[in-house]
């Protein structure tokens, strides 16, 4: 057992391809490079003798592509490209049946994502600063996908993907709430999204919420049309709040601006 928990780190090595001599380290499990360019990564040959390999982590790579055997590695579970600002396309990452983790942040440069990608059983993505303004059709093909991040680019809109527990798209260009918003969501992110200036009605009452301070609150959750009501349920909460505008908790102001707010399910329509 001992041996199968081998892990290797670049910090900060100019280099531009893994030397072979990596595929010696057959127990290996955890590979992390941090700040190496690995512009010739498409170039290496033997990934897939990694049996037991199952997080793959790059930060400030240069490459545009990954190599062949990429999708052979059948114990991956997590692969992380971080600040990659050159990558062009994304390998068939759903013929790895063990991956369920994936994560590209600054990646502004992806343009190819295969149609597959949802074969397999990925639970969490995230993709960050592409700039996209349209999210690709494929990510409603991810059966058992619960948590997607895709912060930072400039989509208007996103396709129903009905299995999402959490859901990140700050800093886009929302100007409304998706329509097709279930009860299954818990978590919604929506700071950033300036053109959105109101919640929707009845829709978020299982959801907890991060929303720029000067948001308007659905008309059930207006505390001068429920003032009683509002006093009682916060009477005796000393770490949430509501203000002259919202009935619903609210955390305190972020030094950012932001707030988290809870729509109770028992007090959506304030029926205590």
């Amino acid at each position: 057992y001992q041996r199968r928990v081998l892990g290797t780190i670049h910090q900060g090595f100019s280099i531009d391809e893994l030397p072979p001599s990596i595929l010696k380290m057959k127990y290996l499990t955890r590979f992390y490079c941090v700040h190496c360019p690995l512009r010739n990564f498409s170039k290496f040959i033997g990934l897939s003798q990694f049996e037991y390999l199952y997080t793959f982590w790059l930060f400030g790579p240069s490459f545009t592509s990954f190599p062949d055997d990429f999708v052979k590695m059948k114990s991956l579970e997590s692969l992380q490209i971080d600040s990659n600002i050159y990558l062009q396309e994304l390998p068939n990452l759903g013929e790895i049946e063990s991956l369920s983790y994936l994560y590209l942040g600054t990646s502004q440069h992806l343009t190819k994502i295969p149609y597959e990608l949802c074969k397999g059983y990925l639970i969490y993505i995230e993709i960050s600063r592409t700039y996209w303004s349209r999210l690709p059709p494929l990510f409603e093909k991810c059966k058992i996908l619960t948590n997607l991040v895709i912060p930072y680019n400039n989509l208007t809109s996103i396709p129903p993907i009905m299995t999402l527990a959490y859901l990140d798209i700050s800093y886009n260009n929302f100007n409304e709430v998706p329509n097709w918003i279930t009860p299954r969501l818990l978590f919604l992110k929506l700071a950033g999204n300036y053109r959105l200036t109101k919640l929707p009605e009845n829709q978020l009452c299982n959801t907890a919420l991060v929303v720029q301070k000067n948001i308007t609150c659905p008309s059930t959750h207006r505390s001068s049309e429920n003032a009683d009501v509002c006093r009682n349920v916060f009477r005796d909460n000393k770490d949430m709040y509501y203000d002259s505008k919202c009935c619903f908790p609210r955390g305190r102001y972020t030094e950012d601006g932001f707030l988290t707010a809870y729509i109770s399910p028992k007090n959506c329509s304030l029926k205590i």
